[in-house]
């Protein structure tokens, strides 16, 4: 694993001293602004602009906060790594996950992006080892960690509200069905595990909140624009004219035959009826929430039907009936991406007016694309990563190892599901599965790699030899 490490910190820093901030996205300037005290627009998760500032108090150059960002996912996969030693995993597939994780096109990329992608998929990983301590420790202890890390993830990006809810479930059943002791005291057990899980979770949240001096964006208490996420999801099938929501809201429907609409990107923030009457998020946010709920109540099986044809997309990339603005695939990794001039120049004068003097760069750029081209994950290989971990279940022993990769799997589908249904697809929203889907696809080698040698039998006696030891050759 040392050996591992050292060729991850080579190829990261790098990558760093050869590229410079790869600015593939409108939300690099929103988290920039938000970073230097600008409420941004009021609905972005203020973790990851807090972390900026952060790393910012340090050294004002962008270039500090994308090294950071690379020793955070190296730390991250040494977690992973970790991680599946305590679930059972042997070396040999644990260093395995890790050197994809750590190694892999992705990971360069996201280290070089002014985005959540880093900070995000980083504190997934060290969710999973927190995971892994809790469910062998079942002390208080690591259950308030588990929660304080889930929370500040909320932070970051909402997606770790549901994670929450999913692993306190999971923690519940395995102490209420997997643990030696009365029912009453493991109902008990169990209580009080959840129950700090989400005290501390809280705790983190409020903690970003009070430390960041805004609750703009946070889960719940704060401003949001799902609903202009969830007008996009559906404004590409919706029924119209819309008689099903009241008046004041039929105006939001799209006026073109839905074979001719765009996808999801385009109703949120390029074109359409809302902007045309909300201008911008949030503003309009509760009735485009109210007008969005009113179609999915209308038309279930469409929207479940987009919801599944997005998620596939993470595996077969054209699935399902391409449309434009549908959002973007795997290119958007490629450090060799670039946008338009006038576009890039103003994500270049934002960076300047946080950071120090921003300086593009690309000395290194044609070796690493080749290297990404040779290491990506590629959409093949997630489908094989996810075969195997709902296969998992099945291919390894014991209860309590099977209720492990139960939550590790359903939190990676979780985070898939989750981003197409609420959002809409973009490649990279693929990326927080991945520490999950590696660990539980470990578990699942391990597991086969076991039953292969209980099934092997051995080799019969030869009944014509006799007991002792082998006979000493003649000599010649």
């Amino acid at each position: 694993m040392t050996w591992i490490v050292l060729v991850a910190l080579v190829v990261h820093i790098g990558t760093l001293i050869g590229n410079s901030a790869l600015l593939t996205n409108w939300d690099s300037d929103t988290y920039t602004m938000m970073a230097a005290g600008d409420a941004g627009d009021g609905a972005a998760p203020p973790g990851y602009p807090f972390f900026m500032r952060l790393v910012h108090g340090v050294w004002g150059s962008v270039d500090v906060l994308l090294l950071v960002q690379h020793l955070l996912l190296i730390a991250a996969g040494v977690a992973l790594y970790r991680a599946i030693r305590i679930f059972g995993g042997g070396r040999g597939v644990a260093s395995v996950s890790a050197a994809a994780f750590m190694l892999c096109g992705q990971s360069l990329a996201i280290g070089q992006l002014v985005m959540t992608e880093a900070l995000f998929l980083a504190l997934m990983a060290f969710v999973i080892l927190a995971l892994a301590r809790l469910v062998r420790s079942l002390s208080l202890r690591d259950a308030a960690v588990l929660g304080l890390l889930l929370g500040v993830s909320a932070t970051v990006r909402a997606l770790g509200v549901p994670l929450l809810m999913l692993l306190c479930a999971g923690v519940f059943v395995l102490v209420l069905f997997l643990e030696q002791d009365r029912w009453i005291g493991r109902a008990r057990r169990g209580v009080l595990l959840t129950g700090l899980m989400v005290v501390s979770s809280v705790v983190g949240i409020a903690a970003v909140a009070v430390l960041g001096g805004t609750k703009e964006g946070l889960p719940v208490v704060g401003k949001s624009n799902s609903g202009w996420a969830m007008y996009g999801r559906v404004a590409q099938f919706a029924d119209c004219p819309a008689t099903y929501v009241r008046p004041g809201l039929r105006n939001l429907c799209p006026k073109e035959p839905e074979a001719a609409r765009y996808g999801p990107d385009y109703w949120r923030g390029i074109g359409g009826p809302a902007l045309a009457r909300f201008t911008w998020p949030p503003n309009g946010n509760p009735e485009l929430s109210e007008f969005a709920s009113a179609v999915i109540a209308h038309q279930p099986l469409d929207y479940l039907k987009a919801t599944f044809v997005d998620t596939m997309r993470f595996f077969v990339p054209n699935f399902g009936r391409e449309r434009p603005y549908s959002g973007r695939g795997w290119e958007e990794f490629d450090l060799s991406f670039r946008l338009d001039e006038p576009t890039t120049r103003h994500h270049e004068e934002v960076l300047e007016s946080y950071y120090s003097p921003f300086t593009p760069r690309d000395h290194y750029l044609q070796a690493v694309t080749r290297y990404q081209e040779a290491f990506t994950l590629a959409p093949g290989i997630w489908t094989l990563l996810m075969l195997a971990s709902l296969a998992s279940p099945f291919l390894v022993t014991g209860a309590r190892a099977r209720l492990i990769c139960l939550m590790l799997v359903g939190s990676a589908l979780a985070l898939l599901v989750l981003a197409t249904a609420f959002n809409m697809y973009v490649a990279r929203y693929a990326l927080p599965a991945m520490p999950f889907l590696l660990a539980c696809a470990s578990l699942a080698v391990q597991g086969l790699a076991a039953r292969i040698v209980r099934a092997t039998p051995e080799p019969a006696p030869d009944p014509a030899r006799r007991p002792g030891p082998d006979p000493e050759p003649e000599p010649a």
